[in-house]
């Protein structure tokens, strides 16, 4: 019995540490991979359920980590849309099944909105832009309105604060 606890154990290590290897190197699991792990899991006499919540927690855990890694510097709107992107390709909502706190999913709506804000691409005619964004971010639309709302107020007040120095300058 001890020796079957064990051999479980450090099956479910091979296990884990093959999914972590795969995503970390190629971003998702292939064809090949599932073959593998299906191999691995019928080898350490995992059910396809413990499997499944086994491949599902690694790659929990690797997007956590990925976020804050994005989050941690100085995240660009594309990286932060890419992030997104592949947390959606992969079926995963980013408040309900990875848990990032309100704060952070904020803050990336935040990152992702404002260039688009500033080139142009976010006008009153792509309203279907913010809706992507806010409907992958697992946002409601009231939260979306409000911390666009926030957004406007602070470019309008950036933008006041430079043409009153322009104008104290003496430029017009």
């Amino acid at each position: 019995e001890k020796m079957e606890g064990i051999g479980g154990s450090i099956g479910e290590t091979v296990y884990e540490n093959f999914i972590s290897n795969a995503m970390t190197t190629k971003g998702q699991l292939d064809q090949q991979d599932m073959m593998f792990l299906a191999n691995i899991q019928t080898k350490l006499g995992l059910s396809s359920e413990q499997g499944e919540k086994m491949m599902l927690d690694v790659q929990k855990k690797i997007l956590v980590d990925e976020a804050n890694a994005v989050m941690g510097g100085e995240p660009s709107a594309a990286d932060v849309k890419a992030y997104r992107e592949k947390c959606n390709s992969m079926g995963l909502e980013l408040g309900e099944d990875l848990e990032l706190s309100k704060s952070y999913l904020t803050r990336m709506f935040e990152i992702e909105v404002v260039p688009g804000l500033m080139n142009g691409e976010i006008t009153v005619e792509s309203a279907e832009l913010l809706t992507e964004i806010q409907e992958s971010l697992g946002l409601t639309p009231e939260e979306c309105e409000e911390l666009f709302e926030g957004i406007l107020d602070k470019r309008a007040s950036a933008v006041l604060t430079n043409i009153k120095g322009e104008l104290l300058r003496g430029r017009d």
